[in-house]
């Protein structure tokens, strides 16, 4: 089954959450895959976008500096954008509440799988996907189950500004 490039080819389709045309098969191919393979997909995605980047690059991201100038930087964070859109319409995507809780579910349980990985910026892309307005479906979030509530709940800890950022 395909895996880096069906990922690949929907976070590029997607600049401004409106190509759904990629999100159904980029849907199928997340609920069906295993969670460990779909983690060391996101990983290796970001490995690649961020390697050889080089910390001087990323001195404009901080707040009181103007927007980045540095291509590589602005792609990282135009792919992030395309990740996080591409998180939303997944759900989005789906026609039923039950539908949509599932890929919430299966989404929290790859956040939680990364996060045991050390790894922070894909879950927080997740958590991100969560928390923006256009998803906030009662029906959806009310199937969800005890095990993904509890993960949402870590997620929420991890950006609390009352934790510090340090969990």
């Amino acid at each position: 089954s395909p895996s880096m490039p069906i990922v690949v080819a929907a976070a590029a389709a997607i600049p401004d959450g409106s190509s759904m045309n990629v999100v159904g098969p980029c849907s199928e191919w997340f609920m069906k895959t295993k969670e460990d393979h779909v983690a060391h997909v996101f990983m290796a995605l970001q490995q690649s976008m961020t390697t050889g980047i080089l910390a001087t690059e990323l001195t404009p991201l901080q707040p009181w500096k103007a927007s980045p100038s540095s291509g590589t930087c602005r792609k990282i964070i135009e792919h992030f954008h395309r990740l996080l859109n591409l998180f939303q319409l997944m759900i989005l995507h789906q026609n039923t509440s039950t539908a949509r809780a599932k890929v919430i579910e299966k989404l929290a349980s790859l956040a939680q799988k990364l996060l045991d990985l050390k790894e922070l910026n894909i879950p927080l892309l997740i958590h991100s996907s969560f928390a923006a307005s256009s998803i906030r479906l009662k029906k959806t979030f009310d199937k969800l189950s005890s095990k993904t509530r509890t993960i949402l709940l870590t997620l929420d800890g991890l950006t609390s500004s009352n934790s510090g950022f340090k969990k």
